[in-house]
């Protein structure tokens, strides 16, 4: 059974029952995440770019060109297709590094649910638009380093407050 933490959350079963995983690895798997949600927007944009171009053109000038166009077409949705599987995949790891996080007491139940949702959220909507999935990273992003800079000013508050009695002591 969880036991209440101290700070209101629900702290794991047990301290350091996950495996050890290095930061640099971590930080590697994040980041290749977060690379391949750019690569999926841009190849999608590419994709998009060549069909606009090739719709754009005039008649006289589509006739015999297909041939060049479904070969460049095929090379994108290729791309496309291996930079999604990659991103499932390191979406996944970063799903069971969180998890390991969590068992080790690294962090909070919070923390997992809100990185776990944002994947998961992130992953369905480059399901059906990679620009879509890109959007929603961006935002889970930002709500990330906004609850960061929160903690760190609540954290300032904190210590200024705790400083009173440095000028009580007058």
């Amino acid at each position: 059974m969880h036991k209440m933490g101290d700070d209101g959350d629900i702290d794991p079963p047990g301290k350091k029952k996950g495996v050890n995983v290095s930061k640099s690895n971590s930080d590697a798997v994040k980041t290749a995440n977060e690379a391949s949600a750019y690569g999926e927007a841009a190849v999608e944009f590419t994709k998009q770019g060549l069909i606009s171009r090739r719709s754009a053109m005039p008649l006289s000038s589509k006739i015999g060109t297909f041939k060049t166009f479904s070969k460049y077409f095929k090379y994108v949705k290729t791309s496309a297709s291996g930079i999604g599987l990659f991103s499932y995949g390191t979406t996944g790891a970063s799903v069971l590094l969180d998890y390991n996080s969590y068992l080790n007491g690294d962090i909070s139940g919070a923390v997992l649910t809100y990185n776990t949702t944002g994947n998961v959220a992130t992953t369905a909507a480059s399901f059906f638009n990679p620009v879509a999935g890109l959007g929603a990273g961006i935002a889970f992003k930002i709500g990330e380093i906004w609850v960061n800079t929160m903690d760190h000013w609540t954290n300032v508050v904190n210590n200024a407050n705790n400083l009173n009695w440095l000028y009580n002591a007058r």
